[in-house]
């Protein structure tokens, strides 16, 4: 408060000074009739009196938001504050929609248990019944053995007989029992293994019929495109055969001639030799439907030059050159080819490395069906944990139900009060504390005597944050309504320990007069006993950096506050061990150096009244043993 003084006076006399600076330094100005950027001599002096306004201005928010930092981020920091907010609301959002699916599952999980239990009991009603006819039977077996008694004189053969029978009933009886108990055990793990392992053996040989069939068509279309390719390469070889016939013919004309065709020839023999190439290379192609339009249209492109080469053998003197750009042409054609058989050995050598892969795929697929059976077991194990943890997460959700209504209603109480520190200076907020004591009436005298002090409290606490620094003021400024204070005498008349607060009902700034407020009155009951775990949550240290460890300290204490103000704690203090900054530093700096998966837990120090404060005990667990804990 001290400090507030200092720093208003500051204000104050910084102001005055500046303001006394600039008026004379205006009248200054105004008698010497100086001139600033050709004003006249009277603007001048307001120029100079509007710069002397903003500099007050300027200091006044310097040294404010210089030794304010609450200021400062109510200024410039709130909407960063609010957006945080907000988006910690959606993220506690995302996390209940993920608990409500899990919750489903787990349902569906634990229905379909509870149908493999009726079945399973079902069949030892069954195994009961025989075993009962088996129980009958030895009980007639016994009443024969006592006929053979009476006869034992004559029949001790007989009753020998009898006994062994019965002997062989109880062993019978015994291994019924056994066969019972492991026909339980082997009956509820068969059931689980069923349904999943049919399923999966189901797709398994539905995608290895696929695959097969897939393949065999492929082989058959491409059989059946080899067919064809080999059937027109063999009638290109024909009508390559013809016109070497043709150009022999031309070479017997002329000797220029001939020589010329010769190379044609030998160029054309080059040609077929390099189409068988092709030929046995596209054999060895997997998929042919591109290469096949390709070849036709070099085919058909092929006929038209050798119909073209039928019509100018006569006039072979003037197409030499022609061939033999042709030649040229036939020959990039060829390189071409060579360079598209490459890209399709390419491609066959990626089609095997796909099928090499799928073969590796199904073999895996067999090794997670095996997997999966030996982890029928493991899930029959897990069973009775899902039915602990389905209670669990139904108190986890119910919790984050209310937590997300309760930040709700932070958020919408946010907003309105930024809104109003937008529109002015604040000084009590709804809702606030003004005053709260724990009282207990045990003459009903008093009652009205301590409600008085309670509100006289609220009173001075009132001035203090609507008329700061105005000590003289003893105005009563609080209101509160006659029924209203008797209804609270009512209720707090029976000598019970009550924790009775007076309350702001709204929002009222600095320089009002009167401030509306209202009594709450709850009793004192204990609400968390000592030692006990107020909240906790799992860390892995190796996953999270110091700032994160922070944050998540940060997040367990926030579920502390919510959780104590839910379980009505009224009180928002929290007290962490001794209450000491260094204490609480050793307790992070050791929890840092933890590497295995532990639990932090907050603990309650000693029993927590409805008055509180909350005194907690830091404790790090691992296998339900404390390792350390804050003093």
């Amino acid at each position: 408060m001290t400090s507030a003084y200092i720093l208003i006076l500051a204000v104050l006399v910084l102001g005055g000074l500046i303001a006394t600076l600039g008026d004379r330094l205006g009248s200054k100005v105004g008698k010497a009739r100086l001139r600033l950027f050709k004003l006249r001599p009277k603007q001048t002096a307001t120029v100079v009196t509007i710069v002397t306004g903003i500099i007050i201005s300027a200091s006044t928010l310097g040294v404010l938001f210089a030794l304010s930092e609450s200021l400062r981020k109510g200024v410039f920091e709130l909407d960063d504050i609010l957006r945080k907010r907000r988006q910690d609301i959606r993220e506690l959002i995302e996390q209940l929609e993920t608990v409500k699916v899990q919750k489903q599952e787990i349902e569906r999980e634990l229905s379909q248990a509870k149908n493999e239990r009726i079945k399973a009991q079902e069949k030892l009603s069954a195994i009961n019944k025989s075993l009962q006819e088996a129980l009958e039977f030895q009980d007639a077996t016994a009443i024969k053995f006592k006929e053979t008694q009476q006869k034992i004189g004559l029949l001790q053969k007989d009753f020998q007989r009898a006994q062994n029978q019965l002997q062989a009933v109880n062993q019978q009886a015994d291994s019924l029992r056994s066969e019972i108990r492991e026909l339980q055990s082997n009956r509820q793990e068969l059931i689980r293994q069923k349904s999943r392992v049919q399923a999966e053996i189901q797709e398994r040989d539905r995608l290895l019929l696929e695959r097969d069939a897939e393949i065999a068509r492929r082989d058959a279309e491409i059989t059946k495109r080899d067919a064809e390719i080999t059937k027109r390469d063999a009638e290109i070889t024909k009508r390559e055969e013809e016109i070497a016939q043709r150009d022999a013919e031309i070479a017997q004309r002329d000797a220029e001639i001939t020589k010329r065709e010769e190379e044609i020839t030998q160029r054309d023999a080059e040609i077929t030799k390099r189409d068988a190439e092709i030929t046995k290379r596209d054999a060895e192609i997997a998929e042919r439907d591109a290469e096949i339009t390709k070849r036709d249209a070099e085919i058909t492109k092929r006929d038209a030059e050798i119909t073209e080469r039928d019509a100018e053998i006569t006039k072979r003197d003037s197409e030499i050159a022609d061939r033999d750009a042709e030649i040229s042409q036939r020959e990039e054609e060829i390189a071409e080819r060579d360079s598209e058989i490459e890209r399709r050995e390419e491609e066959i050598a990626e089609r095997d490395a796909e099928i090499t892969k799928r073969d590796a795929e199904i073999a895996e697929r067999q090794e997670e069906i095996q997997e999966r059976e030996e982890e029928i077991a493991e899930r029959d194990r897990s069973i009775a944990e899902q039915d602990r943890t389905i209670a669990e997460k139904e108190r986890l959700l119910l919790d984050l139900e209310n937590k997300q209504a309760f930040l709700e209603r932070s958020v919408l109480e946010l907003e309105q009060n930024f809104q109003l520190l937008r529109e002015g200076n604040v000084a009590v907020l709804r809702n606030q504390v003004l005053a709260s004591g724990v009282v207990r009436i045990l003459e009903p005298s008093a009652t009205r005597q301590a409600v008085e002090q309670l509100l006289e409290a609220a009173n001075l606490k009132a001035i203090e944050r609507v008329w700061p620094g105005a000590a003289e003021f003893d105005e009563q400024i609080v209101k509160i309504t006659a029924a209203e204070v008797e209804q609270l005498i009512d209720r707090i008349d029976d000598g019970r320990d009550y924790v009775v607060r007076i309350l702001s009902a709204g929002n009222y700034l600095v320089g009002e007069k009167s401030i509306r407020v209202f009594a709450d009155a709850a009793l004192n009951q204990k609400v968390f006993a000592k030692g006990e775990i107020v909240a906790e949550t799992s860390i892995v240290r190796s996953q999270l950096s110091r700032e994160e460890l922070e944050e998540r300290i940060d997040l367990l204490l926030a579920a502390v506050s919510f959780r104590s103000r839910r379980a009505g704690v009224l009180s928002e203090r929290i007290q962490i061990g001794d209450g000491s900054i260094s204490g609480l530093i050793q307790f992070i700096e050791k929890l840092q150096e933890e590497r295995e998966k532990v639990t932090l837990q907050a603990i309650a120090a000693e029993s927590t009244y409805t008055a509180g404060p909350l005194q907690l005990v830091l404790a790090v667990v691992r296998d339900e043993e404390v390792i350390f804990q804050t003093e």
